[in-house]
C-alpha cells in the first residue's frame, strides 16, 4: 500500500469525519474565552509567567479571574482584539503592583517610625537611670522623668496622706517627704517637712495642731496634683505625638514617591489607549460584518 495514497473504506471514512468534527475547538464565546487563557498553563510564557508571579508573592489564578473577566467583559472576536484585552490585563496587574508597592512604602515608613520611638524610649530608658546616693541628696521628685518615677511618686505622697490621717507624724512620715524631695527640698516641701516636725514634737496636742495639719493635708494633695499634671504632660509628650507623625508617613513626599506616581500615570495612561484602540477596532468589525451582510442580502435579492 503506498504511503501518499490510501484508499478509505467508506465506514473509515465517516470515522474520520466524525472526528474532525470534534477537534474544532470551541465554538461558543464562553469556549473561546477559556481557550484564551491556555497561555497561562503551557508553553515558555506560561511558565515563566507563573515563575516570576510567586516569586513576587502574587497568585497567578487571581492573574487568570483577572483576564477572565476582561474577556467576559469586552468579548474580543479576533486574534487582534484578544492581544489587546491580554495587554489590559497585563497593565491592570502592573497597576496593582504599583499600588502594592505604595502601600509596602507606607507600611515601611511606619515600621521605620515606630522603630526610632522604640529606639528613643530605650535610649531615654538608659538616661533615666539614676544611683540611690543621687536620689537621696536630690529627691525622687527631681529625678529624670519617667513613668516610673512619677508614678512612684504619687505613691509616696499617698502614703503621706495616710500618715497624716492616722495623726501619725513619727520618723517614718519625714522619711517619706525626704524620700520624695531630698535634702534640698523646694519651698512647698521645706514647709511640708516643718509642719510634719512641729507635729511629732512629744506632748498633749495643742490647738494649732489641728490647723497645722489640715495645711500639711492640703500641701500634699497640691503636690500629689503637681505630680499629676507632670505625667499627663510627659506622657502626652512621649505618646499622643506619635499618630501625628504616623499621619505624616502617610503623606511622603521623596523622589521615590513621585516616581512611583508617575509611573502610575503612565501605566493609566497605556491603559485608557488601549481600551479606546479595542473600542474602535470592534466598531471597524462590527460595521464591516454588517456591511458583509448587506452585499449578501443584495447578491440573494437579485437572484
Amino acid at each position: 500500500m503506498s504511503l501518499t495514497h490510501q484508499t478509505l473504506t467508506p465506514p473509515s471514512l465517516a470515522a474520520r469525519r466524525q472526528n474532525a468534527r470534534k477537534s474544532t475547538g470551541p465554538r461558543t464565546a464562553a469556549g473561546k474565552r477559556r481557550v484564551a487563557l491556555n497561555f497561562l498553563h503551557r508553553g515558555v510564557h506560561g511558565r515563566s509567567l507563573r515563575r516570576s508571579m510567586r516569586a513576587l508573592g502574587e497568585n497567578p489564578q487571581e492573574y487568570q479571574r483577572l483576564l477572565a473577566a476582561l474577556l467576559a467583559s469586552h468579548r474580543p472576536a479576533t486574534p487582534s482584539e484578544v492581544m489587546l484585552v491580554e495587554d489590559l490585563a497585563a497593565l491592570r496587574w502592573q497597576r496593582r503592583r504599583y499600588e502594592r508597592a505604595r502601600a509596602g512604602k507606607l507600611a515601611h515608613n511606619l515600621e521605620l517610625l515606630e522603630r526610632e520611638r522604640l529606639r528613643q524610649a530605650v535610649e531615654h530608658y538608659r538616661t533615666t537611670q539614676f544611683e540611690t546616693d543621687a536620689v537621696r541628696q536630690s529627691g525622687l521628685r527631681w529625678a529624670p522623668h519617667s513613668s516610673g518615677k512619677f508614678m512612684e511618686v504619687v505613691g509616696l505622697l499617698h502614703r503621706i496622706e495616710e500618715h497624716i490621717e492616722r495623726a501619725d507624724f513619727s520618723d517614718k512620715t519625714r522619711h517619706l517627704l525626704q524620700a520624695v524631695y531630698g535634702e534640698n527640698p523646694t519651698g512647698r516641701g521645706a514647709a511640708m517637712l516643718k509642719l510634719a516636725t512641729d507635729l511629732a514634737q512629744p506632748g498633749p496636742p495643742l490647738p494649732w495642731h489641728e490647723a497645722a495639719r489640715a495645711a500639711l493635708r492640703i500641701a500634699v494633695g497640691e503636690e500629689t496634683h503637681a505630680v499629676l499634671l507632670e505625667h499627663q504632660s510627659y506622657e502626652r509628650e512621649q505618646q499622643v505625638s506619635s499618630p501625628i507623625l504616623r499621619e505624616v508617613c502617610l503623606a511622603p513626599a521623596q523622589e521615590e514617591w513621585r516616581h512611583l506616581l508617575r509611573q502610575e500615570m503612565a501605566v493609566d495612561r497605556q491603559i485608557e489607549r488601549k481600551i479606546k484602540l479595542l473600542m474602535q477596532m470592534q466598531r471597524n468589525r462590527r460595521a464591516e460584518e454588517r456591511r458583509t451582510v448587506g452585499r449578501v442580502a443584495k447578491s440573494k435579492t437579485k437572484r
